[in-house]
């Protein structure tokens, strides 16, 4: 009798045991992937769809006229000198790993130049945030046709690429010596096809940004991107 009368307890206590083990939660799926693809020696493109490149060398020692490091954001890749070919495969050209210029037919400032004239018509303009801070494309963003930008926060005549990108200390005789890169600022590419591209530019330098001073070399290009997808003003990365 006292065996039977213990029967139903044993069968609660299985009953119990067996609801909490449905009721346990899921292993969570662990994302084993890595963070990034080594694209090349250069370039990284990491899971949220950044691509980073990090000391890209060019040569400072080219002439004046030779100084153009022609750069495709679909590619993630420098294309080589095409400044005397037909210019279809890239978007923006680095000059003297500076200043940038856009693959632009329609702007009378690039009349001289050998894509002037052409299909392609990217356009830049600035905004006044770190990268990860802009998730979205305002809208009723003033884009420009060339290297010049207008931001969307106090505008100035000097808000052009050089001194919007970053602080130049120069030499007694006013050359430039090094440059200290603002980390609050990034640049909006529309590209040809309508497409939206979020851009920072991190360095010029051999040494780290904060590192920059009198000794750091130059001609070595730091940036970071995002290519928002067609139709989209989303360019979410964090």
């Amino acid at each position: 009798m006292k065996i039977l009368k213990q029967l139903p307890i044993i069968g609660l206590i299985i009953l119990t045991s067996s609801a909490c083990k449905k009721d346990k939660a899921p292993e969570p799926e662990v994302d084993d992937t890595p963070a990034f693809e080594q694209v090349d020696e250069y370039t990284k493109k990491y899971k949220n769809g950044v691509v980073e490149v990090t000391n890209y060398p060019i040569d400072v020692t080219r002439s004046n006229a030779r100084q153009y490091d022609f750069y495709s954001f679909d590619q993630a890749a420098f294309t080589g000198n095409l400044r005397d070919e037909p210019p279809a495969t890239w978007d923006i050209v680095f000059r003297q790993g500076l200043a940038i210029w856009l693959n632009n037919g329609e702007a009378e400032f690039n009349e001289e130049m050998s894509w002037y004239g052409n299909d392609s018509k990217v356009l830049v303009s600035g905004i006044k945030k770190p990268f990860d801070e802009v998730t979205e494309v305002p809208s009723g963003l003033d884009f420009n046709e060339f290297y010049l930008v207008k931001t969307t926060s106090e505008p100035t005549q000097k808000d052009f690429w050089l001194n919007w990108a970053w602080d130049v200390t120069n030499t007694e005789t006013g050359t430039a010596m090094y440059v200290t890169p603002f980390t609050d600022r990034s640049h909006i590419f529309k590209l040809t096809d309508g497409r939206y591209v979020k851009f920072q530019f991190i360095n010029c330098h051999d040494t780290k940004p904060e590192e920059n001073g009198a000794n750091s070399k130059w001609g070595f290009i730091s940036f970071r991107y995002f290519i928002a997808k067609a139709g989209s003003t989303d360019v979410k990365t964090k």
